[in-house]
């Protein structure tokens, strides 16, 4: 009786205490007009996009050994920046690695970026259907430096996009079943199975579109109905602050999802090309080539004996003229030749020392010869 009353008692603070949690300013309504919308997207391509990317940051969380948490981190954050933006708009792969990327940082849970960089680009050549063996990015090429500035660029956009509003992503779902559980004195088969609800229910966008609580009962709800376990007659989900027809609107979308087909990376980058405008051809999955500078144009252009000549004199005049103005520093140079022969040194200063004095001592000796002799010259006049 006293650990009912208890269970209660925390049940109440949580409820209570993230009132803001599950307040309206962070759900986005069931109704909204999509970005991708504008771009001719189909509700049923977004739905297989968002699905794809999720898919791609489950497998990346499970090649860096990531908990589940920091996963659905990721896809709500990725859920959350495709309503502001279109999937024409931005690159899909730098999209799915940065929010995965943020996730690990909010989390506390980190990774480094290098490992995350390489991982994505791993499933994306095996989601391509390359032939094995299967070749890993070389940490030392342009290919990994581009990748890398591209996921910070992503990243800062992400924050951007979504306000750098982040504390409504500190609760879960997870804790509402823990208590939910053991207040209807659930077993640890049908926790598991509702558990499993919850991780299906973050590949859609009820997990934006309803708070944590709700998708906890609604995982209840739905493990009753498959294990035929019977839950209490009264309407249970009210001592949960739950409406009915928010639970069946979530079953419906998560058992609808598991009709859903295999989203392949074909279906993907063709449907992103297809409705991809012109100025953004570089969104696709395919990884975009950097264009060469305007400089590197006119050298290409110009490579001819008189050109390179006169390169040079402007080089040259250029760093006479910083020089002078002092803002080319030889010294660098100098104290980098000198640490490089620092470890004699200090047995070439002793060598010099000792080489001064020998030289010192044979000079006075000298003088001294001369000196006595010129006295016995002096003495025999």
């Amino acid at each position: 009786m006293k650990d009912s009353i208890k269970d209660r008692e925390n049940m109440e603070f949580y409820l209570n205490s993230n009132e803001s949690i599950k307040s309206d300013s962070v759900l986005v309504p069931l109704d909204v007009i999509r970005p991708s919308e504008y771009d001719g997207f189909t509700l049923e391509e977004e739905t297989n996009l968002r699905f794809f990317g999720c898919e791609l940051i489950q497998e990346g969380g499970v090649m860096l050994k990531l908990p589940q948490v920091t996963m659905i981190t990721g896809m709500e954050l990725f859920h959350r920046f495709f309503f502001r933006r279109s999937f024409s708009r931005t690159n899909l792969q730098n999209s799915v690695a940065a929010c995965l990327f943020l996730a690990t940082k909010l989390e506390e849970t980190p990774k480094k970026v290098r490992d995350v960089v390489s991982v994505f680009d791993y499933l994306l050549k095996i989601k391509r259907n390359i032939a094995p063996p299967i070749p890993v990015l070389d940490l030392n090429s342009n290919e990994f430096l581009r990748l890398r500035q591209e996921l910070f660029e992503t990243e800062r956009l992400i924050l951007k996009e979504i306000g750098f509003s982040l504390t409504h992503l500190a609760i879960k779902p997870y804790k509402y079943l823990y208590y939910y559980a053991k207040i209807l004195k659930l077993n640890r088969l049908f926790t598991q199975k509702a558990w499993n609800y919850i991780n299906d229910a973050y590949r859609i966008t009820v997990c934006v579109s309803f708070p944590p609580h709700v998708l906890a009962a609604t995982a209840i709800y739905l493990t009753s109905h498959v294990l035929n376990v019977p839950l209490p007659e009264v309407e249970w989900w009210v001592a949960f602050d739950c409406k009915f027809s928010d639970i069946e609107e979530v079953a419906s979308e998560i058992l609808m999802l598991y009709q859903m087909r295999k989203v392949t990376f074909d279906y993907v980058n063709d449907t992103i090309r297809r409705h991809t405008v012109e100025e953004n051809k570089d969104v696709t999955m395919e990884a975009a080539v950097p264009e060469e500078s305007e400089d590197k144009k006119i050298h290409a252009r110009d490579e001819t004996p008189e050109a390179n000549k006169k390169r040079t004199k402007e080089k040259t005049k250029e760093d006479r003229s910083d020089e002078r103005n002092g803002r080319y520093k030889r010294s660098k140079y100098r104290r980098s030749r000198s640490r490089s022969r620092s470890p004699y040194r200090k047995y070439k200063r002793h060598d010099r020392h000792r080489s001064s004095h020998k030289n010192s001592s044979r000079r006075h000796r000298r003088d001294k010869e001369s000196h006595s002799r010129q006295e016995e010259s002096d003495e025999s006049s």
